[in-house]
């Protein structure tokens, strides 16, 4: 099976994000990455801050789960990420295929790094994503 891309969005979000699900050759995830879009807290003020049309606002993450799919099309895990540039974060994926889509949840929350101006930010959403060619 030849590694395959699919890219989507939360579909029901004011803010769409995005989200990536790359599968390898041997039919596991191996990388999910993208923006949840969700609340956070502002740094500077300490207020909440909500994702809309005109903002933003979601928890970056990028994962490595080494998922496998199941004969029936759905696949869950959940996994931690983060890094130099990527805040701590832990997200749960479920989610199920149906021919070159991929209908699913994110759920997610993540800590902050001294350069973000948003901090513990999490989100529930859905998504919608689809194979590219």
């Amino acid at each position: 099976m030849p590694a395959v891309q699919l890219q989507g969005f939360f579909d029901r979000a004011p803010w769409q994000g995005t989200v990536t699900i790359r599968i390898g050759e041997n039919g596991k995830i191996r990388q999910v990455d993208g923006v949840l879009p969700g609340t956070c807290r502002d740094k500077r003020t300490g207020s909440m801050a909500r994702s809309g049309r005109d903002g933003a606002i979601g928890l970056q993450f990028v994962v490595y789960p080494d998922a496998p799919v199941r004969a029936n099309g759905s696949f869950a895990f959940t996994a931690k990420g983060g890094g130099e540039d990527i805040a701590p974060h832990t997200i749960t994926v479920r989610g199920t295929f149906y021919g070159n889509n991929v209908i699913g949840r994110v759920k997610g929350r993540g800590g902050t790094t001294e350069y973000d101006r948003y901090a513990k930010c999490s989100g529930d959403q859905p998504f919608w994503a689809k194979r590219l060619e």
